[in-house]
């Protein structure tokens, strides 16, 4: 199955609200890949999520998570 960041290389419109202090249409999904998956998830809604689960693959949010997504020191 094709990811969404294949087919579209900009944040949807729906999103927008998300990104308050950017200019939404200047993100990349791939150059700002985790801008994206921090705000959405932080700040998004089921559909956003949603949409998050299919921009990006699974072991891309994984590793996010991993990695930059903690929010406090590594245990």
């Amino acid at each position: 199955m094709k990811s969404l960041d294949q087919e579209s290389e900009s944040v949807p419109q729906f999103l927008f609200p998300l990104f308050w202090e950017y200019n939404p249409e200047s993100i990349s999904l791939r150059q700002h890949a985790h801008l994206v998956m921090a705000r959405v998830m932080e700040w998004g809604n089921w559909r956003a999520m949603r949409w998050l689960g299919r921009a990006y693959s699974k072991q891309g949010l994984v590793s996010f998570l991993r990695g930059r997504g903690r929010k406090g020191p590594p245990s």
